[in-house]
């Protein structure tokens, strides 16, 4: 099946995993896809016939509750259209970019999440560490745990890495 319609759903705690999805849909709309961008405290129910990307950072070595609720809600369609998951998390920070198929920290975590869907793909990006952005009571934890693993403020986004994940997102549609 030829999948021209793709649905995005994200959650973002401060902005940079929303920065993210919105970067892969403005790809996928440039590749000539029908795309739909949406956060996942309001995002409609996926269609047949339409592939989802799904994405949210990990917090407490989970996606957040919304995105959890999100693919939980809707688990009997994404059984049956293809399925990716993202995430954004900083101890990803201290590696290098990986190829696109290596596994990386948390994406066991996202497929036992719900054994139900079965993604076609997993992927994880460095984010952004940004404390003025954030409520205090989540600034001394965050800041404690990035100093204990190295990383200071800033964005870590890899912009090209997204992009060739979802430039391969597309290739593996398009695969019989």
């Amino acid at each position: 099946m030829n999948f021209n319609k793709v649905l995005i759903v994200y959650d973002s705690g401060f902005g940079s995993t929303e920065d993210i999805a919105r970067s892969m849909a403005t790809e996928l709309s440039r590749l000539g896809l029908q795309v739909e961008c949406q956060n996942a405290e309001n995002a409609r129910a996926p269609l047949d016939g339409e592939a989802v990307i799904v994405g949210s950072p990990i917090r407490y070595d989970k996606w957040l509750p919304t995105v959890r609720q999100y693919v939980t809600r809707h688990q009997t369609i994404l059984r049956e259209i293809p399925v990716a998951y993202f995430y954004t998390c900083l101890s990803l920070v201290q590696g290098t970019s990986n190829p696109i198929d290596d596994k990386q920290v948390y994406d066991d975590t996202l497929l036992s999440m719900n054994t139900q869907v079965k993604p076609i793909m997993v992927a994880g990006f460095p984010g952004t560490l940004k404390l003025k952005v954030m409520p205090w009571y989540f600034r001394f934890p965050l800041k404690w745990i990035a100093k204990s693993n190295g990383v200071s403020e800033g964005d870590y986004r890899d912009w090209a890495m997204i992009k060739r994940w979802t430039h391969h997102f597309v290739h593996t549609l398009a695969a019989p």
